[in-house]
């Protein structure tokens, strides 16, 4: 890098207002992957003129440009590979007018709770959104164990300000640029500062799976309509800085319990997911029911009889988290050494009516069940105290995991996902992993498991993540996706380079060439 050049840039920054900080640069150059870069300088504007200001000038001198602000990704997305890091930590706060609005830095579980003073709900719940910036979930289209019922955050943007990573600022809605053909574009009267021609953005004619059939976070999401909204939408930041989120709040979530099921076997954890993915996805019936044995046949068809409609129709998990065995023993002293895994649930319930006539249901359906070879053993959490326990035990995992990370190495970890019709091979894919090594969970109900394989050294680091490229390319000829909800950064692209065509990966090409001519934003992300 030119370091007269940076020295340009930076006055240029300066002059403008923009915070240019004095500090090291240590530790804005690495993410929770513990993946490790570096960068010339960094700046932390504090509004979106000044993000303006910092990419126009960036174009001027050819700087390459990393978005950060609080640098959870597990992908290596945020960590930079020269040029400047532009932190976007400063730009916080929720519109006082509007609580549909809020700046990119703000805190995701703060932002959550600011609106749930004011009797809304804003689904998106990754493990992390106690430290996430609600601007990174939406770069990442985060999701969550709730995601399960009320769908991945793409769901729940009605509108961005972004600016391109030429410098000029849009300001969109939904609905106010959609595809022509096989074309986005966007006005030349749009963007400001103005532009002197359209923008011609051209599309892949393929259409992304439903998100309800494949929960998959690799590369771009496509419909038809495109929406220009969502061409920002997951996308790591690889054709604009997001500046300011229009959100879609719903009113606030009905009380729930917490059911934590103790399962025997691969068999019955296959049968009670897919079985109960059917009282909250009905259409996936279909599907899942030709890959189905005889016993569980006898089941569908009971549990979507019309003598079941009244017997079993208050149950809809709004989740469905899974823990194996080993990963079972590392949050509770409960598991039996003959258990296969536990299954969280949360029920929600309306208000007035109490959780009484549901959990009968659910004891109801755990007769069935047993009735039909399936046996299960059901705890439930209804105390106010006990479900918040049964939470913070779930959301605990990721931390315990990172803890017994030995010092100068990083776990092996996948974040495939498949088809439900496929979920009893992706399991047995996932059995076969080390022995000892090996922890799994996830969201089940999307069929979508992280692995996390703890090596004791280097070599074994290696052997590791060559075993989890091999469950990629199984998961993939399953008609799958290499990551459910991470997305690609910088680590997975060996993996996803398996899963896209040639066509694809030109086709994110020039995507981001008619946005980003230089190429100077976010710089070895997906690409």
């Amino acid at each position: 890098m030119n370091l007269y050049d940076i020295s340009r840039f930076l006055g240029v920054c300066e002059t403008a207002g923009v915070p240019v900080p004095q500090a090291p640069l240590d530790d804005k150059l690495y993410d929770e992957s513990r993946y490790t870069g570096y960068a010339d300088a960094w700046v932390r504007p504090t509004d979106a003129a000044q993000v303006q200001t910092v990419l126009t000038a960036a174009n001027r001198y050819r700087i390459p440009v990393t978005t950060i602000a609080m640098q959870t990704s597990v992908t290596g997305a945020s960590t930079p590979q020269g040029g400047v890091v532009l932190d976007l930590s400063g730009l916080t706060g929720v519109s006082p007018q509007d609580a549909a609005l809020v700046r990119p830095g703000t805190i995701l579980l703060d932002y959550k709770r600011s609106v749930e003073a004011l009797g809304l709900f804003y689904p998106p719940d990754p493990t992390s959104q106690n430290i996430a910036s609600i601007g990174g979930t939406v770069a990442c289209n985060a999701s969550g164990a709730l995601s399960y019922l009320y769908g991945p955050t793409r769901d729940y943007v009605d509108g961005l300000q972004v600016v391109l990573p030429t410098g000029e600022l849009i300001d969109i809605r939904r609905g106010d640029v959609l595809c022509r053909d096989d074309t986005l574009v966007i006005p030349a009267s749009l963007p400001y500062p103005r532009l002197a021609h359209d923008i011609a953005i051209p599309l892949s004619p393929e259409i992304s799976p439903s998100w309800r059939d494949l929960k998959s976070a690799a590369g771009l999401w496509l419909s038809k309509p495109m929406d220009l909204v969502d061409l920002f939408i997951g996308t790591e930041g690889l054709f604009g800085v997001i500046v300011n989120i229009r959100t879609r709040l719903l009113p606030l979530r009905d009380l729930f319990f917490s059911l934590m099921i103790l399962v025997p076997d691969r068999r019955t954890i296959v049968a009670l997911v897919q079985v109960l993915d059917m009282f909250t996805h009905p259409e996936r019936e279909e599907a899942v029911c030709t890959n189905s044995d005889a016993d569980l046949s006898k089941v569908f068809a009971l549990v979507t009889s019309p003598a079941a409609a009244e017997r079993l129709n208050l149950i809809r998990p709004a989740c469905m988290e899974w823990f194996d065995a080993a990963t079972s023993r590392l949050v509770s002293d409960r598991s039996a050494p003959s258990l296969y895994g536990r299954l969280y649930i949360e029920q929600e319930y309306r208000p007035g009516t109490g959780a009484d006539s549901y959990l009968e249901q659910w004891t109801d359906f755990q007769e069935l069940m047993a009735d039909h070879g399936y046996p299960l053993e059901i705890e439930a959490a209804v105390a106010e105290n006990q479900v918040r326990a049964m939470i913070i035990e779930r959301r605990a995992v990721p931390e315990l995991l990172n803890k017994r990370i030995r010092p100068g190495l990083t776990k092996a970890a996948s974040d495939c996902a498949v088809p439900m019709r496929h979920l009893e091979g992706f399991l047995e894919l996932h059995d076969a992993l080390p022995e000892g090594r090996t922890y799994v969970f996830g969201h089940i109900g999307n069929a979508h498991l992280h692995a996390n394989l703890m090596p004791d050294d280097a070599d074994e680091l290696k052997d590791f993540r060559a075993i989890l490229k091999d469950l990629a390319a199984q998961t993939i000829a399953m008609g799958g996706t290499v990551s459910g909800e991470h997305g690609i950064g910088k680590l997975k692209k060996p993996l996803f380079e398996l899963m896209a065509s040639k066509a694809t990966l030109d086709h994110i090409r020039a995507v981001k060439s008619a946005l980003d001519p230089n190429m100077l934003l976010n710089r070895g992300n997906t690409l």
